[in-house]
């Protein structure tokens, strides 16, 4: 998108944190009706992300990043964000994509 809209003298850039310390976990809309086959998977992964969540980084850092990145004349194309941001970044560029699944898979215990 960066491309398409720099002739216009607009930049894109992307801010990307890792989980935030927000509401969003404990505010999520769910399923009406939930597949039971799923219940175990449901659960583990609720479980997970609730922790990361709670361990994100606060609110404040992302909006830093944001302000940072309009301010600059010269954006970054990329603004990880707290610990997990920068390392999804660098694992994301570096590591091979079965690896970093499988790493994902194993962060959200979805293989039990």
């Amino acid at each position: 998108m960066d491309h398409e809209i720099r002739s216009f003298g607009i930049r894109a850039v992307v801010v990307e944190p890792g989980f935030t310390r927000t509401g969003l976990a404990s505010n999520a809309l769910v399923a009406k009706k939930k597949i039971s086959d799923y219940d175990d998977v449901r659960r583990r992964v609720d479980r997970a992300i609730e922790v990361q969540f709670n361990n994100g980084v606060e609110p404040g850092e992302v909006a830093q990043a944001v302000l940072i990145a309009l301010q600059v004349k010269a954006p970054k194309h990329r603004y990880p964000v707290g610990r997990e941001g920068m390392m999804i970044s660098f694992l994301r560029r570096f590591m091979p994509t079965k690896v970093f699944d499988w790493g994902l898979r194993r962060q959200f215990m979805l293989d039990g």
